[in-house]
């Protein structure tokens, strides 16, 4: 494929004779005509003609043609191989450049093969613009070998390293991104409420994790005046919406005697526990990580703490802390294992469970909430989705005890919605549970113990993600020792849910049905939860 020395000086030969043959008939052209001379030019011109070379000039001419057209071929074969080798490298040094920015630290067998892709590619490069083709052949071969045909220390194929890179890069994303804030309130002393902070980004084999520890004083009449703002928005809220209501024949509300709380009353009170709550170290940090998915773990379960508000009430650049990012809460309590389960074989269809119990008061919101939810999951999977409806006044599909055993228990469904009554009880959170059609209870307990499968499981149902009751005499002031399993939410986690969302705070209908569809309409479309529930508030 390259024209070889041996010819190239046949070549060179035949072009010296060439020159000479040249001033040769230069000399004869310049005589000054009395022909002196010219007989011994002309003897050397014969001379030159007669000698060997001269037959094989066209053919090695032609030869090397076709062996130029061979190594522009090459040329161009070689290109075209390189080109997405260049591309992977150029990505690779993006996305090491993203990892060293997050500070990540390469498995060593993964930095060698980076190394050796960016070496290989380079050589290859150098190759073809040298014009040394075999070079960068040999670069090519070398690529394509696995590390275990080369011998030598171990490491990750070039072929792979894009890909190994993009999950360590997803793994720091993933990790990094998750920040752990920990409130836990001490016992009443005097007039005040002492509250130890940790604020945890975590570490680990990519990342280094920050660790924050403050303490923080909420006086009782600061921390009455949040509770009372909640409530009264609460009620504020429930009556707007009602007010709206009255035109369809549902009788109305009596008037409010004071002004409905509205939203910068919210924004005040958040502010106000926020600035309060949370030390200047602490705030650094949690603007820092802007966007990043905050996991909340509490024993003061009254707060709330979704609510912080970063900023000043009617001045730009302030954000509720749950609309700024993923927030999520966990219980604290004694460390339990987590029910290991095991799910029947799947099919390829999403399946999912909606579960209506009107009961009694009738919630006819929660059979027209299940039925918005069915209209918009069919709209978005069609063919993709198999859904199982359980709703009161379905004579044959009731949710009754048994039905809704055999949801928990069948381990099939991806997802799992209840819309209805949960009845909480403050003595025995355990025993809290959801309200069926003839009135029978599904309890924490009973959900724990059978829940199969690792469903996404929604409670739309009034304080269906609470615990305790702090006032309860069950669970002594500032004490860190309730059971997490205590409460709906926790028994579906720790019966092996996927995630569990419910309220802590009661909610109406209407506002719960759409905020349930907005959800859905994100994990529809492979939205990661915490982003769904963002986007859905």
């Amino acid at each position: 494929m390259i024209v070889v020395d041996g010819e190239l000086a046949v070549l060179a030969v035949l072009g010296q004779r060439l020159i000479v043959a040249r001033r040769l008939l230069q000399l004869l052209e310049d005589g000054d005509g009395d022909g002196d001379g010219d007989g011994d030019e002309v003897d050397r011109l014969e001379r030159l003609v007669a000698e060997d070379g001269w037959a094989i000039l066209d053919e090695i001419t032609e030869l090397e043609k076709r062996k130029r057209e061979l190594r522009d071929l090459a040329r161009t074969q070689v290109g075209r191989r390189l080109h997405p080798w260049s591309e992977t490298l150029a990505e690779v040094k993006r996305l090491d450049e993203e990892l060293r920015d997050k500070r990540a630290t390469l498995p060593k067998d993964l930095a060698r093969g980076r190394d050796t892709l960016a070496s290989l590619v380079t050589q290859a490069s150098t190759g073809l613009l040298n014009d040394n083709l075999a070079s960068a052949w040999r670069a090519l071969e070398a690529l394509d070998e696995t590390p275990a045909s080369r011998g030598g220390d171990a490491e990750v194929a070039p072929s792979e390293v894009r890909q190994k890179l993009t999950e360590v890069l997803d793994e720091v994303k993933q990790t990094g991104g998750r920040i752990q804030l920990t409130v836990l309130r001490g016992p009443l002393t005097r007039d005040r409420y002492e509250y130890t902070l940790m604020l945890l980004t975590p570490g680990g084999e990519h990342h280094v994790g920050v660790n924050v520890q403050e303490p923080s004083t909420i006086v009782v009449q600061d921390r009455r005046y949040f509770l009372q703002v909640l409530d009264a928005v609460g009620n504020g809220a429930y009556r707007t919406i009602r007010a709206g209501l009255d035109r369809a024949g549902r009788p109305p509300l009596p008037p409010s005697t004071t002004r409905p709380p509205g939203l910068d009353d919210l924004k005040a009170m958040g502010s106000v526990l926020y600035k309060l709550l949370i030390p200047d170290r602490m705030k650094d940090e949690l603007r820092q990580h802007s966007g990043a998915q905050l996991v909340i773990t509490t024993n003061d379960l009254e707060l709330p703490w979704e609510l912080m508000f970063d900023g000043e009430p009617g001045q730009p650049g302030g954000e509720f802390l749950c609309l700024r990012g993923s927030v999520s809460r966990m219980p604290v309590g004694r460390s339990r294992r987590r029910q290991v389960a095991f799910s029947n074989q799947r099919i390829a269809k999403r399946r999912v469970a909606l579960v209506a119990s009107a009961g009694t008061p009738r919630l006819d919101g929660a059979l027209r909430e299940v039925q918005q939810i069915e209209v918009k999951l069919r709209a978005e999977w069609k063919e993709n989705v198999e859904i199982r409806v359980l709703a009161t006044d379905q004579v044959d599909a009731s949710p009754n005890g048994a039905r809704f055993r055999s949801v928990l228990t069948s381990g099939e469904f991806d997802i799992v919605h209840y819309a209805g009554h949960a009845a909480f009880d403050p003595a025995r959170p355990d025993q809290s549970g959801l309200v069926l059609d003839e009135q029978e209870v599904c309890f924490a307990q009973k959900i724990q113990r059978l829940l199969r499968g690792n469903p996404l499981v929604f409670l739309n149902a009034c304080e269906s993600a609470r615990l305790h009751d702090d006032s309860a005499a069950s669970l002594p002031e500032g004490t860190y020792e309730g059971d997490p399993r205590d409460g709906l939410a926790s028994a579906f986690v720790y019966g092996g849910a996927l995630s569990c969302i419910g309220t802590m705070w009661p909610v109406t209908d209407m506002v719960a049905a759409d905020f349930a569809t907005a959800f859905y309409s994100q994990v529809l479309h492979d939205y990661p939860v915490g982003s769904a529930m963002l986007a859905a508030r």
